[in-house]
């Protein structure tokens, strides 16, 4: 992967904690916070794509 890439992931991956992290707060969502940071768009896109032969192709990997 080259550098450009990598820093993408780790931006994503940080703005994910930061959704897990404002569940705990009173108030504050993990989709608003998705919404703030501009992953929300990723967020529903990823979500789209798991289908059951997703799970299926996971089990056969195991």
């Amino acid at each position: 992967m080259n550098g450009i890439m990598v820093k993408n992931l780790v931006s994503t991956y940080l703005k994910g904690i930061a959704m897990g992290a404002a569940d705990v707060v009173p108030g504050v969502s993990g989709g608003t916070i998705a919404f703030i940071t501009g992953i929300y768009t990723l967020l529903l896109e990823s979500i789209r794509r798991i289908t059951p032969s997703l799970f299926s192709l996971w089990r056969r990997k195991a």
